[in-house]
Parts: C-alpha cells; sequence; structure tokens
C-alpha cells in the first residue's frame, strides 16, 4: 500500500510541479522542507483555506502522511497556488489506532491576491474617512482668516489713527492727554517719525486673540491703544501709553511681568523695521528692574535699535514715567536689551504685533 501510495505521490508532484519525486520537490524546497523537526509526523492536517483546489488539499494531506514537515507542505502549496499562509495554528499530539505517534495542525492559508485587493481597499477607504473627518472639523473649527491680509487692506499708519473711538468718558480723557501731551506734540512735528497705533491693524476678529492688543486691553489694564511714533528705518521708537491698576503684582505696583511684556514688544517694534523682511522672534530678552512702577499713570517707552547683521538685530530701551515736574527728568523705571531673529524664509511677512 506504501509502495502505491508513494507512486501516486510521486504522479501528483510531477502534475503539478514539473518534478519527478516526492524526493526531487523536498529539494526545490530547499531548507524550508527541514525547518521545523519536532512538527513532523503530520496527520493528518487539518487545513482552512481560501481559493484553494481539493488535488491542493489531498497532495498536503499525502504528504504529511509521510511525515515531511508542515513548513514544507506550506511551502508546497505557497509556490502551486500563488497563496500566503496568514497563520500556523497550536500543533497537538495524539496516537493513531495503528499506534503511531502523529499531530494535527490548524494551518490558515491566505489568498494574496485577494488580500491585497483587500488591504488596498481598507486603506482606502480608511484614508478617505479620516480625511473628511479631518477636512470637516479644520473647516467647522478653524479660527476665521484675517480678510485684511488676504485682499490687502490692512489700514495705513495714518489710518490707524482715527480708528480707535473711547467707549467711557475716562478712556476719552486718557486718549486726549497723550494725544495732546508735548512730547506727542513735538514728535508728531518731527519729519523723521512716524505715529501710528499698531494694535489697530489687527483684524477685529483676530484682536481678542492676542495678548497686548486683546486680552490686557481695557479699563484697569491698556486703556486705550498706545501710541507709536517710530524713527524711519527702524533707528528709534516712543511709546506712549496708560496703565491701569488692574495689572499690579504688589498693591498699586505694576506687575513686572507685564513691564517685560511690554519692553519685549516695545523693542520688537522698534528693531523690526530695521530687518530685511521686517519680522524677527526674540531670541533673548535682559530685564533690570530699577524702580517700582506705580499703577494708575501714563508711561513712556522708548527704544532704539543698536545693530543690525544678517538675521539679527539688538535692540535697547527703557520705561520711565511721562508726567514729570517742570525743570525734572523723567524717572526711569525698568530697562532692557534684546536681540532678535528674522526666521528663515521670512520674506514678505510684517508684523502686526510682536
Amino acid at each position: 500500500m506504501g509502495v502505491e501510495m508513494d507512486k501516486g505521490l510521486d504522479q501528483r508532484v510531477k502534475a503539478n510541479t514539473g518534478y519527478e519525486s516526492v524526493e526531487e520537490t523536498k529539494g526545490w524546497l530547499g531548507a524550508g522542507a527541514t525547518t521545523c523537526e519536532a512538527q513532523e509526523c503530520l496527520a493528518p492536517c487539518n487545513l482552512i483555506m481560501e481559493d484553494l483546489s481539493k488535488e491542493d488539499i489531498d497532495l498536503a494531506l499525502t504528504q504529511a502522511y509521510h511525515q515531511y514537515s508542515l513548513f514544507s507542505y506550506i511551502r508546497v502549496i505557497e509556490r502551486l497556488r500563488g497563496v500566503h499562509i496568514l497563520q500556523v495554528g497550536d500543533i497537538k499530539a495524539s496516537v493513531s489506532p495503528d499506534g503511531l505517534l502523529i499531530h494535527e495542525a490548524a494551518v490558515v492559508v491566505h489568498n494574496k491576491g485577494q488580500a491585497r485587493v483587500r488591504r488596498t481597499i481598507s486603506f482606502i477607504l480608511i484614508s478617505t474617512t479620516f480625511f473628511a473627518i479631518g477636512a470637516y472639523f479644520a473647516i467647522t473649527y478653524a479660527p476665521p482668516i484675517p480678510t485684511p491680509f488676504i485682499m490687502g487692506s490692512m489700514p495705513s499708519d495714518a489710518e490707524t489713527l482715527e480708528l480707535y473711538s473711547p467707549d467711557n468718558d475716562f478712556a476719552r480723557e486718557v486718549d486726549e492727554h497723550i494725544k495732546n501731551c508735548a512730547l506727542a506734540q513735538s514728535l508728531r512735528a518731527n519729519p523723521d517719525f512716524v505715529e501710528s497705533r499698531p494694535h489697530l491693524k489687527i483684524p477685529e476678529e483676530l484682536r481678542s486673540h492676542n495678548l497686548t492688543a486683546g486680552t490686557l486691553a481695557g479699563p484697569g489694564m491698556i486703556v486705550v491703544p498706545p501710541y507709536y511714533f517710530n524713527e524711519k528705518g527702524g533707528k528709534s521708537m516712543v511709546q506712549i501709553f496708560y496703565v491701569g491698576t488692574d495689572v499690579s503684582g504688589h498693591p498699586g505696583i505694576v506687575h513686572g511681568g507685564f513691564l517685560a511684556t511690554m519692553l519685549d514688544e516695545g523693542l520688537a517694534r522698534c528693531a523690526f523695521p530695521a530687518m530685511q523682511n521686517k519680522v524677527g522672534v526674540t531670541a533673548n530678552l535682559n530685564i533690570n528692574y530699577l524702580k517700582p512702577t506705580m499703577a494708575g499713570q501714563f508711561l513712556v517707552l522708548r527704544a532704539k535699535t543698536t545693530k543690525v547683521e544678517g538675521r539679527k538685530a539688538w535692540a535697547e530701551g527703557w520705561i520711565e514715567s511721562l508726567e514729570v515736574a517742570e525743570g525734572e527728568e523723567p524717572v526711569k523705571l525698568v530697562e532692557a536689551t534684546a536681540l532678535f531673529v528674522e526666521p528663515k524664509h521670512a520674506k514678505g511677512h510684517h508684523m502686526t504685533s510682536a
């Protein structure tokens, strides 16, 4: 019986592979034929498969009966059918009625072509789904795009002087005092300086998200948008503003962090016009607090650009009191130095806020 089965197996191997015998087929399989010595003597093999013919099943079972390695059978099926074995299950040992030690193996066979199509379809469906979800949230919840930036209709320096309208009497008094003070009048008369209120260049829908133009602006804080006087070419800058009583650290004393913020932005607005693309980021800021800055007073921030080198610009400045007695000099309260660096590829960007 064994001889007849051997002949039948050789005939089937020749019909399916072109090789003359089982041994020649085993040689064709190479190292895979003896990969798993512990899984030899497999009879029968329980095959769970897709798109395999009965002849393939018979061939695998017959080889199992003749004590071939499980991985040999797998390689045969792969070569003959162009399929890929997805999973090999647990091996269970048992004893046959004639006393022969046998093993039962569950082998999952997966068709490569069908799997590739299914993977491609799944990838496309998943990618499309998540892209659609991402696009929906991006469109629905993205912040509004500032129209002035797109349309090129950003207010000019002169136009910003007409954009602010005080909404209470105190703000109106503060605004008039700054506008008509002696320092503002002298700078306004100097042709080397350009007057503006740059916070009002920021689109209104974005202003509430800006620290100095929105969060810190209003009653008790930066009561009115500051006035700026920039010397042409980014040489120097003078800012006049009023600070309320709601930005204190110690009672009645302006918080040091608030002063640092004002100096950071003020020095940046001075130095940026001197840089090639008029924009930069703060790389270094050093501050010396000289005297307590009392809340509820008019202040002046003075800055000058000290050096420009490539994408770097250095500036220094200080904050002093505006109101001084006749014959006295303003009191310097806090001073700072800063280094600003222009980002690479920052062509065509202009500053609206530091």
